[in-house]
């Protein structure tokens, strides 16, 4: 097998750093496959991303009801008003 690599001073590598590279690299290989392969943990992950989900939903469902309390409470005020001047304006 002839390689093609070269360094920047334009020596090709010794045998033993190609040995020890063409090693790392089945090692980096053989660890990216595993690495593809296993699914362990994935039903953490995807029960993490859940719960993050469902709080996300509550805060808003949360902040819409405190949003729909103050506008009837302001309705409320604004109603009362109305009726007070129109009771002043019959009198």
């Amino acid at each position: 097998m002839v390689y093609k690599e070269s360094f920047n001073d334009g020596s090709l590598p010794d045998a033993a750093m190609l040995g020890s590279r063409k090693l790392i690299n089945r090692k980096a290989r053989g660890a990216m496959s595993r690495f593809c392969r296993d699914e362990r943990g994935v039903v953490t992950i995807f029960a993490v991303y859940m719960v993050l989900m469902m709080l996300m939903i509550c805060g808003i469902g949360v902040n819409l009801m405190q949003n729909e309390l103050m506008r009837t409470k302001v309705q409320s005020t604004v109603d009362r008003a109305i009726l007070a001047a129109a009771d002043l304006q019959q009198t």
